[in-house]
């Protein structure tokens, strides 16, 4: 019986096909090509549809594509060499190592960068992503290596003094009965809890000595770190997604990654693109039944929801505006736009490389159709900074606006008493 042979290196998947699937597989990438034709900024010829894509060479880089130098300045060189040396002393997989994010000297020489937890091999193997995979990547039991991976995230970020917002990213984890919705739930609590405790003397003393100052100009109250997750679809069970929820994150981030036709194509077979939009729907139907709470307060919150599209898979410009409007119609508020990069020979190559131009009319349509927060461009990723401020603000907006409906609400109780 023919069949494929498993293997957590797409590349030796194809090798290791029978010829006749290795065939039907050729010929149902012409097939592909053909459909979609030549779109805007493409770099297809002819003579490649006749190339079996393993053995096309990869494409060049366009020329607008140019990454941040670590070393560009002085202050740059010391967080970017300061976030290494962090990170790697306290054990934290980050997901700019694992997904080889282009910006990440850029991010980690502003001192920012986002951490990856439930280990750093995933249960899928989707065609785009470099991450490593693993059937069973290992479990979260008593006494296991990821046993105390909360307290030491929470522990890291709290050494951040300056960090304000931190994007906090999992691997897709089918091994677990949960698909590890409460070991993530466990990891933002705890960092949503940073600062909640009263400094002791003694430590305000050594903060003081650590930033030169007298200790009556330490604060006694670390400030709130806000939180932004990038999670899976959990299989599409939405008890997962609420015990996952019930952590207070200020962003709930899901990635549908690619247009509908291309989902099967692109995303390992248990993703979905109808799932993906079922779990993003879900937050934010809890939003509208005020099911959403701030665990520092216990008030009613808004979660802002997110997600990202890559560009460059073979999609069409309309299929990527019909995208957004799916995105839109279920109540998604912040959107970015990406260049797909191919990491490694393995993995599925780039159909076109959209010019700078191409993604700021992405940004117009996203915008004309109501997102909040929009960020487009070929080195944009779904955890990139560009979005940090911005959302920054919307989450103090939002809870500004929840604040005078509560205290409007008051004043009517009580004129009515």
């Amino acid at each position: 019986m023919q069949k494929f042979i498993r293997s957590s290196n797409l590349g030796r998947d194809f090798a290791r096909t029978l010829p006749a699937e290795r065939a039907a597989f050729r010929t149902a990438q012409r097939a592909f090509a053909c459909s979609v034709g030549t779109s805007s900024g493409s770099n297809d010829t002819a003579e490649e549809e006749d190339i079996p894509e393993r053995k096309r060479p990869r494409r060049k880089l366009p020329p607008w594509f140019r990454m941040q130098n670590p070393n560009r300045s002085e202050e740059a060189k010391h967080a970017f060499t300061e976030t290494k040396a962090t990170l790697k002393d306290l054990g934290l997989a980050t997901v700019c190592v694992e997904a080889k994010c282009p910006n990440l000297s850029e991010c980690w020489g502003e001192g920012t960068a986002t951490v990856m937890i439930l280990g750093d091999k995933c249960t899928r193997a989707c065609r785009f992503c470099s991450v490593k995979t693993a059937k069973n990547p290992g479990d979260v039991t008593e006494g296991s290596e990821l046993w105390n991976e909360p307290e030491k995230v929470a522990n890291a970020i709290s050494k951040w003094d300056h960090l304000k917002y931190v994007v906090i990213t999992c691997v897709d984890r089918d091994d677990l009965m949960d698909f590890g919705a409460c070991h993530i739930a466990k990891t933002v609590k705890l960092v949503k809890q940073i600062g909640l405790e009263e400094k002791s003397k003694e430590a305000i003393e050594k903060d003081a000595i650590a930033f030169g100052v007298s200790p009556n100009n330490t604060p006694e109250q670390r400030h709130e770190v806000l939180v932004e997750t990038l999670l899976g679809d959990f299989r599409g069970d939405l008890k997962l997604v609420d015990i996952a929820v019930s952590a207070g994150m200020d962003v709930f981030a899901h990635n549908v990654e690619t247009v509908e036709r291309l989902n099967s194509f692109v995303r390992d077979r248990r993703a979905g693109y109808k799932q993906s939009l079922s779990v993003l729907e879900h937050v934010n139907d809890r939003n509208a039944k005020g099911l959403n709470k701030d665990i520092r307060t216990g008030e009613t919150k808004n979660i802002i929801t997110k997600t990202s599209i890559m560009v460059g898979m073979g999609e069409t410009d309309e299929e990527i505006l019909q995208t957004m409007k799916d995105l839109r119609n279920i109540g998604v508020r912040a959107v970015t736009l990406g260049q797909y990069l191919q990491p490694t020979k393995g993995h599925m190559q780039v159909h076109r490389y959209p010019e700078p131009a191409k993604f700021a009319e992405y940004e117009e349509w996203a915008k004309e159709l109501g997102f909040d927060m929009v960020a487009s461009g070929p080195l944009v990723r779904s955890s990139y900074r560009a979005g940090e401020l911005y959302l920054t603000r919307l989450i103090e907006k939002d809870r500004q606006i929840l604040e005078g409906a509560r205290q409007a609400y008051a004043k009517r109780v009580a004129a009515s008493v």
